[in-house]
């Protein structure tokens, strides 16, 4: 705990401002640590020790010590084993101070008069309350774990976990403490199961259910959260999250074909212009007239169409393990669909447009199996279910 308070004291001296402000002002207002900070910087290498400065460090170090040691024995004579960690927090801000003090000693202002300072020997303070925060948390551990196996509350099993945590900053090795510490984690952890059920008509394909369950669950861990896919041995689970599949389709390949023509106006050489005599006409050069001739030409295209579908469509459903209440449900559904266009032609190939162009050459495919289509709709119903599962609320 000391390595913790010593940051935290630094922290706060120097998050604060002097730059309008006075040692006196600083101990009359009861800033006390602040004062000594401000007089310990001012005193640092000083060539002078000023006596306002030396006069204000060595009455707020009184009265900041008075007043911590006073608070000290309150909450000791209230006799809350709580307390201790609270009071040995304490003794270490009153050892840190006193470390930041010891520097300057022996200090004397520039009148010749020697400060005077009663440091607290906060060694046996110190390890006393230690011991007694170390009994304290590790008795509140234990009985915390206690009312969780007796409870099934996963609550107390979280405290416990916390109360050996903090244990932990003050002895890292203490009597079980590594063991209790695993019990409150499985204890404090609420384990759910998913799984799934098909109550539609239809035959799971091999393979299709650890498809679907193929959910990368180390996502979904969370701190007090474990899923699982398939049970472990010898866990109590907290939760069954089912999905539910009802309705299970794969639709029939279709083909359908379709014909029509793509027609295009191009360039066909040249014509002479005719006056009405029938002869050609002439320009002011006297060369013969020439008109553009254009022509049109035509394909006939022909466009097989092939589709094939499969459906799983059901609902998430979470169930609390111990009451077998069922808390909510979520429907949730997807389709796998395949597609396939292929074109043929006849005829001036110039007329096509771009867009046909890009469908010769396919040819129609042999459509898949029922199976493989379900697989399919398995893989896009994974992240889904991964979704759907993270909107759950789960204590």
């Amino acid at each position: 705990m000391k390595n913790i308070a010593i940051p935290f004291f630094v922290f706060f001296l120097l998050m604060s401002s002097f730059s309008c402000t006075s040692i006196e002002k600083l101990v009359d207002s009861g800033q006390y640590d602040k004062a000594i900070y401000f007089a310990t910087n001012k005193l640092s290498g000083a060539k002078v020790n000023k006596v306002e400065y030396v006069r204000g460090l060595e009455t707020a170090f009184k009265k900041v010590t008075d007043k911590d040691m006073a608070y000290i024995e309150k909450l000791k004579n209230e006799g809350n084993p709580e307390s201790w960690e609270t009071i040995l927090s304490i003794y270490n801000i009153i050892s840190d101070r006193q470390e930041q003090i010891r520097p300057l000693l022996p200090l004397t202002d520039e009148n010749g008069r020697k400060a005077n300072f009663l440091f607290v020997n906060t060694n046996d303070l110190e390890k006393e309350a230690k011991e007694q925060t170390i009994n304290f948390l590790y008795s509140s551990a234990k009985d915390f774990l206690q009312e969780a196996r007796s409870s099934k509350d996963r609550i107390p099993a979280r405290k416990a976990y916390d109360a050996l945590l903090r244990l932990k900053n003050y002895s890292a090795r203490f009597m079980d403490v590594p063991q209790l510490e695993r019990e409150a984690r499985e204890l404090g952890t609420t384990k759910i199961l998913v799984n799934v059920q098909n109550y539609s008509q239809a035959v799971f394909p091999a393979g299709l259910e650890d498809e679907i369950l193929r959910l990368g669950f180390r996502d979904l861990d969370r701190e007090w959260q474990k899923f699982d896919a398939y049970p472990e041995r010898n866990r109590d689970y907290d939760l069954g999250i089912t999905l539910i599949l009802s309705n299970v389709q794969v639709s029939p390949g279709s083909v359908s074909e379709k014909s029509f023509s793509e027609k295009k106006e191009i360039p066909d050489g040249f014509q002479y212009l005719l006056d009405e005599k029938g002869n050609v006409k002439k320009d002011t050069a006297g060369n013969d007239i020439k008109l553009p001739k254009n022509k049109v030409i035509e394909a006939q295209i022909l466009e097989v169409f092939q589709s094939k579908s499969a459906g799983l469509s059901g609902r998430l459903e979470v169930m609390d393990l111990h009451t077998k209440g069922v808390r909510e449900s979520r429907d949730i559904n997807t389709v796998a669909i395949f597609e396939n266009r292929a074109a043929s032609f006849k005829g001036d190939e110039r007329a096509l447009t771009e867009d046909t162009k890009k469908r010769l050459g396919n040819r129609p495919a042999v459509f898949p199996t029922d199976a493989v289509l379900l697989l399919e709709a398995a893989r896009k119903l994974r992240p889904l279910v991964i979704s759907e599962l993270r909107k759950i609320r789960i204590d």
